[in-house]
């Protein structure tokens, strides 16, 4: 693939993820957001994605649910595998909702320098028997 296919495929995956209505975010090792969509943007409550880099589940959501994300986060980084989880949100209208994440780690140089959280998906009650 030469650069300018590259660039072109690059583009339309990240017009892909700021379009589709699941969520799709990119965390570094301290759980600090690197980049997310539209759609996470909206459960966050931020007015654009530009709000959400640097910042935390802590500084959105409410701090049962952060705790639990972190924990799982640090579970995940140490394992160095991917997998699944189901996780409670709150979504866009303050409503607690069930979400279903694979989380993956992204490597450079042999190092996991992020986890890549493929897109999460909303689940129906149906979905959840624990």
């Amino acid at each position: 693939m030469n650069s300018g296919s590259a660039a072109a495929a690059s583009a339309i995956l990240a017009h892909l993820a700021r379009r589709i209505p699941i969520f799709v975010w990119l965390k570094d090792e301290q759980s600090r957001l690197l980049a997310a969509n539209t759609a996470y943007a909206r459960v966050a409550r931020v007015a654009s994605t530009a709000e959400l880099k640097g910042r935390t589940e802590f500084d959105f959501f409410p701090k049962d649910l952060a705790e639990t994300y972190v924990a799982d986060d640090k579970a995940f980084i140490a394992s160095g595998a991917a997998h699944y989880v189901k996780e409670l949100y709150v979504d866009e209208h303050g409503e607690l909702r069930w979400i279903e994440v694979c989380k993956s780690p992204l490597h450079q140089h042999g190092k996991v320098v992020a986890r890549v959280p493929h897109p999460g998906r909303k689940l129906c009650r149906r979905d959840c028997t624990f």
